[in-house]
């Protein structure tokens, strides 16, 4: 870390003796910009951006990057401006969509944001709409039919997402999901799944298939919607939980690291060791 933290510290240097011969130079008050961000120097950070737009007020990357810096300060009203603004005069801007997306479900602005959401099919390759010989399932009736549901990105959101499928199952559809392997002890206690897959070489015939995380868009899913009938997840009550000395006084778990090549690992995990008692 303290060699990444030297480079950084040499790029502002480099980026700032640039600047100094060119005044207007963008791209280089754009990546002196970054480089504070990622020093946590948000105040330069956002001065460089704000310069840079005024230089180029047609610039998407400084408006997406500001946007970005608003996030780290919890100011997501001028987040979401800073990326409609870079979307404005790059509408194909794909990173920028995308974050308007979060940004947006972050505050409650669900039927825009779900719609937002697609932009993850075009966001990295493993997130890519996957292709059937069946149709993509548009919200048309499920009764007498199969939907197969295949998870996307993480474990986080298949255990929050798989809370659908007993709304969905209350429409006379018999469901498929395609589930990681870590998944497939929690998912066989769920009732609605009728069939458990992990290897599509073994999936069975369907009539339409799903992305899992398209369903609160197909159905137009806000707060007073999205189903809340908890527990939706069951653990197998025979499994010897050996960190759990009284299992009648464990009700609540908590989640302490997330995958740890995650990119924002740094501020989604933190040690066992911390919830010790002091």
């Amino acid at each position: 870390m303290d060699l990444e933290q030297d480079r950084l510290k040499q790029a502002v240097y480099f980026f700032k003796q640039a600047i100094y011969y060119r005044l207007d130079y963008v791209d280089a008050l754009n990546n002196l910009g970054i480089t504070y961000s990622r020093l946590d120097n948000l105040d330069l950070a956002i001065d460089c951006f704000k310069k840079c737009i005024q230089f180029s007020p047609s610039y998407p990357e400084a408006y997406f990057n500001l946007g970005l810096v608003y996030q780290k300060r919890v100011q997501f009203d001028l987040e979401i401006d800073c990326y409609r603004q870079a979307i404005k005069y790059k509408p194909d801007y794909v990173a920028a969509n995308w974050n308007l997306a979060l940004v947006l479900l972050l505050k409650g602005y669900f039927e825009e944001g779900w719609k937002q959401y697609t932009w993850r099919f075009k966001k990295e390759e493993i997130f890519a709409l996957r292709k059937y010989s069946k149709p993509l399932w548009d919200g048309s009736s499920l009764k007498n039919k199969t939907l197969f549901i295949y998870h996307e990105q993480g474990v986080g959101d298949t255990l929050q997402y798989i809370r659908y499928v007993k709304l969905l199952s209350k429409q006379g559809v018999k469901i498929i999901l395609g589930c990681p392997s870590n998944l497939t002890r929690l998912m066989t206690k769920i009732p609605e799944i009728n069939h458990l897959t992990v290897s599509e070489k073994e999936l069975p015939d369907f009539d339409f298939f799903i992305p899992m995380m398209s369903i609160p868009t197909i159905l137009k899913s806000d707060l007073k919607t999205t189903p809340n009938n908890v527990p939706y997840i069951y653990t197998d009550k025979k499994i010897d939980h050996s960190l759990i000395q009284n299992h009648e006084l464990f009700n609540i778990g908590f989640v302490w690291a997330g995958n740890s090549k995650h990119h924002n690992d740094k501020n989604r995990s933190v040690e066992l060791s911390f919830f010790k008692p002091c």
